[in-house]
This record gives C-alpha cells, structure tokens and sequence, in this order.
C-alpha cells in the first residue's frame, strides 16, 4: 500500500498505478468528476438556498447578476473542493502519485503564466474589433461595478482551477500514459467539450470552438506538464469575454464592463451563446494552437539529447 507523502514525486519500485492503463484511469475519472461536480454543487445549492430563505430556482435565474455571482462563487468554491478531494483520491489509490506532481510547479512559471493572461485577453480583444469593423456589434455603453469585478475574478479563478485540475491535470495526463500526446490531447479536448454541453444555447460551431479551446488550453500541457499556463489563460479567456467585452460565457450572461450588442449572422456573432459561438474565434484559436505548439515544442535538437 502506497504511504509516502501526497506531495512527492518518487514512488517505490512496487507502487505502480492500480489500473495500469492510463486511458481506463482518465475515463473513469471523466464519469467520477461529472458526478462529484452534480454532487457538490447541488449540495451546495440546497444549502444556499436554505440559508437565504429563496427557492433554488429564484437562485438559479439570480446567478447571472452582480448580486447573484456571489451565490455562484459560493457553490463554485464548493465544486473545486470536490475536484480536490476527487484528484486527490484518484492519484493516491488509483495513480500511486502525488497530487503536486500533476503541474503545480510554479518556479520559473512566471513568463508563461503572463503569456497565458496575453493570449487570453488578445483573443477575446482582437474578435471584439473584428466583430465591431464588421458592423455585428455595437457598443451601447459602459458601466464599471468595483465590487462586480472582484466577485468575477474570484468566480472565474476557481472555474479555470477546477477545469483545468479535472481535464488537462489529470484526465489529459492520464491520456499521455496510453497514446501519443497529440492523440491525448484531442481525446481530452472532446471530453472537455462534452462537459458544456447542457449550457445554454450550445450549438455545433461552439461544441468545435470549446473543442479548439481545449486544445490550445493543453498543447503547453503535453510539452511542459505544468498546469499555470492553461490556468492563467483560461482565467483570462473567461474574464474579458464576459465581465470586460460583455460578451456571454458559454452561453453564461456576466454583465460586462462593456455593455455592447450583437446583430447579423450568428455563425459571425456567435448569438446567445457568446463569442465562443463564433467563427471567427475559431480561425484565432487554429492560429493561436498552431503558434503555441510552435513555441513550446521541444525542438529536434532538444529532442536528439
């Protein structure tokens, strides 16, 4: 029986992964989240709603409003708690490894994670002009909530942790046990993908969106194994499409700093669900992989030594 410490890297000789194939160990988890994450957040949820006197679905509809992401932080905070605990278990006495070693490294990160805040703010930046040159959006005001802003940044910081912990920590880890790291990638890319799919207005263009977004949140994964590249830039993904460029968060409504509306072709605006529904994102995201891999592949050299 595994006994060393959770934050170790080195296991004995004879402490090998229960399950030996990675893939098996990724799938199981993949089902395992989706059930703790139900769990913990409805529990929260009932919770919550107990304690403030309103009914669940009063609750629910308020999540979208400055007041309501509170509420949201609350049952978020709860979800990564779960996420945690799930992880933890699964690497102790499925893995027989440690949690850290999933990619919380952070010495030296800091170039990467400032790189990851850039990407994600350059993405959503540059399809806001795009879409405003074309006409299919119009900005029609500006409102700045101090209070707001604070209670988004808390909200999105624990969303990119817990995805990013559940999907590119371990399930994508797990993948690049079994397959090539690119086949692992994809893989991962799918099921993160499947995990929006309940969200509101989700259509064909934002399940291939969410899929590209997966895969350029873990092409630094599968080279680096480290997890604060993808955090920060999920983080910052997630920030300024909704409560910056006030656009929806996978069909989430985050009143923005910039009150702003979409009209045209929504293959262009990417309708109700936000910006992630749109096309246009989705040439940035192939450019965007496509110049991360390129930085941080090993080289040929690298790869002879």
């Amino acid at each position: 029986m595994y006994t060393g410490n959770l934050f170790t890297d080195t296991l004995p000789p004879d402490e090998q992964p229960v399950i030996k194939q990675g893939w098996i160990r990724a799938l199981l988890y993949f089902f395992a989240f989706l059930m703790v994450a139900f769990l913990f957040q409805a529990v929260s949820l009932y919770a919550l709603a107990v304690a403030t006197g309103q009914g669940v679905q009063a609750l629910m509809e308020s999540m979208e409003t400055p007041e309501g992401a509170m509420n949201f932080t609350f049952i978020q905070f709860f979800g990564l708690l779960g996420t945690l605990l799930l992880t933890f278990l699964f690497r102790r006495y499925l893995d027989r490894g440690s949690l850290i070693s999933l990619g919380f490294d952070i010495k030296g990160r800091l170039p990467d994670v400032l790189l990851g805040l850039g990407i994600g703010f350059g993405l959503i930046a540059i399809g806001f002009v795009l879409l405003v040159l074309l006409g299919s959006l119009q900005v029609t005001g500006v409102q700045f909530n101090p209070s707001a802003i604070i209670v988004y940044k808390v909200l999105l910081i624990m969303v990119a942790l817990n995805e990013e912990i559940s999907v590119r920590g371990y399930m994508l880890h797990n993948l690049m046990h079994s397959v090539n790291r690119y086949a692992a990638l994809v893989i991962s890319s799918l099921l993160f993908s499947v995990m929006h799919l309940l969200n509101p207005s989700f259509s064909l263009v934002s399940f291939v969106n969410i899929v590209l977004a997966g895969i350029l949140l873990g092409v630094y994964y599968i080279h680096r194994q480290n997890l604060w590249f993808p955090i920060a830039l999920h983080f910052a993904w997630n920030f300024f499409q909704g409560p910056v460029f006030g656009f929806e968060v996978s069909g989430i409504n985050l009143p923005g700093f910039i009150q702003q509306q979409v009209n045209g072709n929504e293959l262009i605006t990417g309708g109700e669900f936000g910006f992630e529904g749109s096309v246009i994102l989705s040439l940035l995201l192939l450019g965007a992989i496509y110049a991360t891999n390129r930085l941080f592949a090993p080289t040929e050299n690298a790869q002879k030594e």
